[in-house]
């Protein structure tokens, strides 16, 4: 999807912050670069900096997905990311209105 319908559609999700799936916390909802090496790249900044906004900002012409975040203190704690497209979340909202 482009990054304007990516952004209305994160929007459209902050409803799932908070919620938890299998006993972890949705604590954010991000867009993500679809293709390979963008992804990677979009990560590694992400898990560096922990700011999405700055991260996705290179690639906002580029195809992006939607996913969420679970338990992002962890990242630095732990050093374990875990993130999932909203697809595989039931309660996620696939579709924004304009």
């Amino acid at each position: 999807m482009d990054f304007i319908s990516a952004v209305k559609l994160a929007k459209a999700n902050e409803h799932l912050l908070g919620t938890k799936v299998n006993g972890a916390s949705i604590d954010e909802v991000i867009i993500v670069p679809t293709k390979d090496e963008e992804c990677k790249s979009f990560l590694s900044s992400y898990i560096s900096t922990l700011d999405a906004q700055r991260s996705i900002a290179p690639f906002i012409q580029s195809d992006v997905e939607i996913q969420v975040v679970f338990d992002k203190k962890r990242i630095k704690t732990e050093n374990v990311f875990f993130h999932t497209n909203i697809r595989n979340l039931p309660d996620a909202i696939l579709e924004a209105k304009e």
